[in-house]
């Protein structure tokens, strides 16, 4: 499953805040240095959707606000998470 993120980082809380350009939008504390963000949105993401970090995977924008997400799960776990996430 393929999730594209637009990421706002230095904010004051770790928040998903809807959507942004047909991407989801989130908000980071972490800096966008020395890929702290990066790691960030994947400790994030593994809490939020109670599914287990090397499940998720940063496929494209390292260096980048957008983000594109692969979550490796079972077709049936996509319906929970899409709900989770608002798409």
């Amino acid at each position: 499953m393929l999730l594209r993120f637009y990421i706002l980082p230095n904010s004051s809380e770790n928040k998903i805040c809807g959507l942004h350009n047909g991407a989801i939008k989130l908000k980071l504390r972490a800096p966008p240095v020395d890929g702290a963000a990066n790691r960030a949105i994947i400790d994030y993401l593994s809490e939020f959707l109670k599914v287990p970090k090397k499940q998720i995977e940063i496929k494209r924008g390292d260096l980048s606000r957008n983000k594109q997400v692969e979550l490796h799960v079972d077709v049936i776990d996509e319906a929970v998470i899409k709900q989770k996430l608002g798409v």
